[in-house]
């Protein structure tokens, strides 16, 4: 009974909120104001950063609006033209109705209402991926995220994509019917952009020596929050990395934001818990090694020649509970499944040894080039005139 009460709020709510969006629809767009969002409101981060820091850098007259859980955590002191505004507020919901263009990462809510003469660009959260996802894997999806995800589909205007893969993906997977602007990932234009000073300036921040090298282990997510698998031996892998190297080394571990609460006690010699840190990407490009599981970023730190091991201690476990788009044999990277695996590629040095990512990329028609923030933002302006 409760559930049932609680699904009539929701859809009281969200039938108010369309009205209130078509009410405020009947006043002329504001061509100069472009409303972001990533992850629902939760993050100031990833494709919409990095698009509305370039946007807000290119003209400084365009008026951008972040949708935020928490405004008042942030701040944006070097772009005056960047504000943050409640998300699903009254003012929220009103700037949404006038803005000309939208720019969201995750799925609109199926209450919202888009008008004619207004543009949606979805950037994804995601181009090359592992994980089967939407309609791909409709069946384990919640009814209510179908909804949403199926309504966002068809009011979006313009993916961003950085291959032909991911162009056939947004087609087969997204209920995407708009063009499709392969222009790159706009979050990946940082790993182009480090330089010895940006380095040095990352590590500051992270109290690390310049002298010191970097390995990032950054594991992706499980459904049931089981912290086991993330069970590398990080004082053994220390020990090997700097006997092997005969160099200092500081080992980085970015858990999931969900898994934070469980994983903010490590405390070990040599290891920096980066969860909190804001951007995934700068992490890859001060990081002279690379692990994760199953996560995309995976191919994000290949772009730039980074040498990334997969550490899969559950793969049979996670095999049976998800579908990959690739496997061990299509990946043109070093899978290990224990300790003693991944010991044994760094003592041999094997995680050296050039991958065939280059091959990979031909293949799938992967196009990055770190200019990807630009081209959204020169094509936003575009679509504002």
């Amino acid at each position: 009974m409760k559930k049932i009460v609680i699904e009539m709020l929701v859809y009281i709510v969200g039938k108010l909120r369309n009205l209130f969006m078509r009410l405020v629809s009947i006043l002329p767009t504001n061509n100069n104001l472009a409303i972001f969002t990533s992850y629902y409101g939760k993050y100031y981060n990833d494709n919409p950063r990095a698009i509305s820091d370039k946007l807000a850098t290119i003209n400084s007259n365009v008026r951008i609006c972040w949708l935020m859980e928490n405004p008042e955590q942030y701040s944006d002191e070097r772009h005056s033209n960047i504000s943050f505004v409640k998300n699903d507020s009254i003012r929220a919901l009103y700037l949404q109705a006038r803005a000309k263009i939208w720019v969201d990462n995750c799925r609109k809510r199926r209450w919202i209402y888009k008008r004619k003469g207004q543009y949606y660009i979805q950037t994804w959260h995601g181009n090359l991926g592992l994980k089967y996802c939407e309609k791909d894997s409709e069946s384990t999806l919640p009814k209510r995220y179908l909804k949403d995800a199926k309504h966002d589909g068809r009011i979006s205007d313009f993916m961003i994509s950085n291959s032909r893969w991911t162009d056939e993906l947004y087609r087969r997977a997204f209920w995407f019917n708009g063009k499709i602007l392969r222009y790159g990932t706009p979050r990946d234009d940082v790993l182009f952009e480090m330089t010895d000073n940006k380095i040095c300036s990352i590590k500051a921040k992270l109290n690390i020596n310049n002298n010191e090298n970097i390995l990032l282990y950054a594991p992706t997510f499980r459904e049931n929050r089981d912290t086991s698998v993330y069970n590398i031996d990080y004082e053994r892998l220390i020990s090997s990395l700097e006997k092997t190297t005969n160099e200092k080394w500081k080992i980085l571990i970015r858990f999931h934001p969900n898994l934070k609460d469980q994983c903010d006690n490590l405390n070990i010699r040599g290891v920096i818990n980066v969860t909190d840190y804001p951007d995934l990407y700068e992490l890859i490009g001060i990081c002279s090694i690379f692990i994760t599981d199953y996560s995309s970023s995976m191919f994000e730190a290949a772009i730039i020649n980074k040498p990334v091991i997969l550490y899969q201690f559950d793969y049979k476990q996670f095999m049976s509970e998800r579908k990959l788009y690739f496997n061990d044999e299509t990946l043109p990277f070093l899978t290990v499944h224990d300790n003693d695996e991944l010991n044994s590629i760094i003592e041999s040095k094997r995680y050296l040894e050039d991958c065939d990512f280059k091959e990979f990329c031909f293949k799938h028609e992967v196009k990055e080039d770190g200019n990807a923030s630009e081209k959204v933002a020169q094509f936003m302006l575009r679509l504002m005139k």
